[in-house]
């Protein structure tokens, strides 16, 4: 009996482990804080932007802020806008992080630094992004996984998407956190930011990076992207008769893709012409779907979620 119980308990463990849950990942939890003649909008467990936005740009405007009209769920989700210092440096990121944000406008830097406490080798961040960026913007939503060593850092693995789309519905994203070093991790960090940060200014005053439900999925080692696949986009969501496939690569790979229903029986299967693909789903009832991306010899690549409805 004790056998039964102490494998039960590991099962739920790996369950939880696989599918991690993000302090205020769902930015939920905001509150106003005010230095000086300043209040700006602090997510919870979060930093952001925002009093740097107020107190340098003119008119003052928030950088990072809760979206409460546009959500996947819950009721906010955070909204990163690009924007004007000193009225002539454009393009400077809205931006935030689970760890810090380093803002230096007269350095013209804002870096992400620090992170959270987390022992565990992600293999995925997941969660829903909607982009509107000024023509020619792009922003990222990025993970890094540390190990300490001395009085520096490894990195352990690392992720990023390249928003760079215009994603008008929130759109549900797949982030391989790649493995560059040896070691299990002991913090993370996840960085957003709605235009680049390097060169800092190269961006677009106005572009929008709005996210939300962000998620860690699965383990390095464990059921993982393969390495040769940075991200994953499938949208829109819901889907009416056609679904669209971005995939990010490292290198160039022949694809094929599965569809699958709720009860694993695969409805669709065909060849992935390019890593930029239009889907005709027009044929599948309404309802829950996986999408998983092979190589020629079936090897998993990457897989991803997605709902029709009509």
């Amino acid at each position: 009996m004790k056998k039964i119980n102490l494998l039960t308990l590991l099962l739920m463990t790996i369950a939880l482990v696989s599918n991690a849950q993000i302090i205020n990942g769902d930015f939920e939890l905001w509150t106003d804080s005010t230095i000086g003649a300043y209040t700006y909008d602090s997510l919870v467990s979060w930093k952001t932007t925002d009093l740097s936005s107020l107190q340098n740009s003119n008119p003052h405007v928030h950088s990072a802020q809760p979206e409460t009209t546009d959500v996947q769920s819950g009721s906010s989700s955070i909204k990163l806008t690009s924007w004007t210092a000193g009225g002539f440096f454009t393009g400077i990121p809205g931006a935030a992080s689970n760890g810090d944000v380093l803002v230096n406008i007269a350095a013209f830097t804002i870096t992400p630094v620090g992170g959270v406490t987390d022992a565990v080798p992600h293999g995925a961040l997941m969660g829903y992004y909607e982009y509107t960026p000024g023509t020619g913007d792009h922003g990222s939503i990025e993970a890094c996984l540390y190990k300490r060593n001395g009085a520096s850092r490894d990195t352990i693995a690392y992720g990023a998407l390249d928003a760079a789309l215009l994603i008008g519905t929130y759109t549900h994203f797949v982030i391989n956190l790649t493995p560059v070093g040896v070691g299990t991790p002991d913090s993370s960090l996840i960085w957003l930011q709605s235009s680049p940060r390097s060169p800092l200014g190269s961006g677009k005053t106005g572009s929008i990076l709005r996210v939300d439900s962000l998620y860690y999925s699965g383990m390095i080692g464990i059921d993982e992207m393969s390495p040769l696949i940075k991200s994953m986009l499938t949208f829109p969501v819901p889907a009416v008769n056609e679904i669209n496939v971005h995939v990010e690569l490292v290198a160039p790979v022949t694809m094929n893709y599965e569809i699958m229903d709720i009860t694993g029986k695969i409805v669709l299967t065909d060849k992935m012409n390019s890593n930029k693909q239009q889907i005709n789903v027009s044929q599948l009832a309404n309802g829950n779907y996986s999408i998983t991306l092979l190589d020629d010899a079936g090897k998993k690549l990457c897989a991803d979620k997605f709902m029709v409805a009509r």
